[in-house]
């Protein structure tokens, strides 16, 4: 699968900042519609045709990337990030960015018409992160830091972006966790390396972090707090090549459908619950959503490194004989998750006997965001209906 080279920009108000500029993406967008990200987009041909200055201090294949960033940032928020002896005024950068957003001009043409010029020197880089390849659409992004020029406020034009508003790490963290915004996967991680840093202080972290994904480390990946999905490669129907297996819980975890067989890719599964530990988690058993051998691979040695118990329907139970089983969920069971992420007591994963797909199949529900893990009822790229008797 191709790679869509995108830029991604971390605006702040001044180097020492705490705060970066987070933008609602617009609820008809295809691809993270509704959540909240760094303003950014995807780079164009005409990107490759403009001339920067101080180009020599970077790479040559970052150059593209500022200018896409320059574009993208003067179409998404009104900033143009560029220089001249005579700036246009604001009414005439408004025409300008109404004809761009129309189409009618390019922006390479705005730069020509008034002498603009890119300064490489304004454009920090922070990291470069690949979407995870479970991802049915892919993007090779690289992030970079920009100080808003003096004098000067984003203005979102409802569009791709419908809002957008400078949040420090916590309280953009903070309001996620009650429920309130949605953020996308890579920004949380880097939130919570900023949550009391400036920026400046925390990139060197956040490009550890990307690099290390890169050279294969799984991604951790939140879509609401409380639930990550680890990704990993099975044996599975294709096109899809994957499974989804989830850590439910903030402080104690639930391991759901600890899918691998391959040992690579266990190994992978096991550096990242290890990862959990080391920030003083712990799991509380495995579940099982049902028997299907791409929904397994890893379940009889996720028990014996971890010494965890196991839990499935007593019908998923009866398929899996070579399994030590500590117990039966059945539909109206309830497993106690501890604290939420915001503090409220009393959280709960419900669990739902859902038979088709096969006959044992259980969905999850937690129970303060109202995520469900809904194992393979629901499927993006390939058919949830198999032979008999199930399916």
């Amino acid at each position: 699968m191709a790679h869509r080279k995108a830029v991604s920009v971390i605006l702040t108000r001044d180097p020492g900042s705490t705060e970066v500029y987070l933008a609602e993406r617009s609820p008809k967008l295809r691809f993270f519609g509704g959540f909240y990200a760094f303003p950014g987009g995807t780079l164009d041909d005409e990107d490759l045709q403009v001339e920067i200055k101080n180009a020599e201090t970077v790479p040559a294949h970052w150059l593209p990337y500022l200018v896409a960033a320059a574009r993208e940032i003067f179409e998404e928020t009104g900033l143009l990030l560029a220089h001249s002896a005579t700036m246009p005024d604001k009414e005439k950068q408004a025409r300008y960015r109404q004809a761009l957003l129309a189409g009618d001009l390019a922006f390479q043409e705005i730069l020509k018409r008034e002498r603009l010029e890119i300064d490489a020197a304004d454009f920090h880089h922070v990291c470069a992160i690949l979407t995870p390849e479970f991802s049915p659409v892919r993007y090779d992004t690289q992030f970079y830091w920009v100080q808003v020029p003096d004098g000067a406020s984003p203005d979102i034009w409802p569009g791709e972006l419908v809002r957008g508003e400078f949040y420090s790490a916590d309280q953009a963290l903070a309001a996620w966790r009650r429920g309130e915004m949605l953020i996308v996967p890579p920004v949380i991680f880097m939130l919570q390396e900023l949550s009391g840093h400036s920026l400046e202080e925390a990139a060197p972290r956040i490009d550890d972090y990307a690099e290390a994904y890169r050279r294969g480390k799984i991604h951790q990946v939140y879509f609401t707090p409380g639930v990550q999905l680890v990704a990993l490669n099975t044996r599975t129907l294709l096109p899809a090549t994957h499974t989804n297996a989830y850590l439910v819980g903030e402080r104690h975890l639930y391991i759901i459908d600890p899918a691998p067989s391959d040992p690579g890719e266990q190994a992978r599964l096991w550096d990242y619950l290890d990862d959990r530990l080391a920030e003083g988690c712990s799991f509380e058993g495995i579940l099982l959503t049902h028997h299907h051998s791409d929904h397994i691979g890893a379940v009889e040695a996720c028990q014996k490194r971890y010494q965890l118990p196991l839990f499935a329907h007593g019908q998923t139970a009866q398929k899996l004989p070579q399994f030590h089983f500590a117990g039966f969920l059945d539909d109206g069971d309830t497993l106690d998750l501890g604290e939420a992420p915001d503090g409220r007591p009393g959280w709960k994963l419900h669990v739902y006997h859902t038979p088709g797909h096969a006959s044992g199949h259980l969905a999850f529900r937690e129970d303060r965001y109202g995520a469900v893990i809904a194992g393979d009822l629901v499927s993006t790229l390939s058919t949830i209906v198999i032979s008999p008797p199930d399916g």
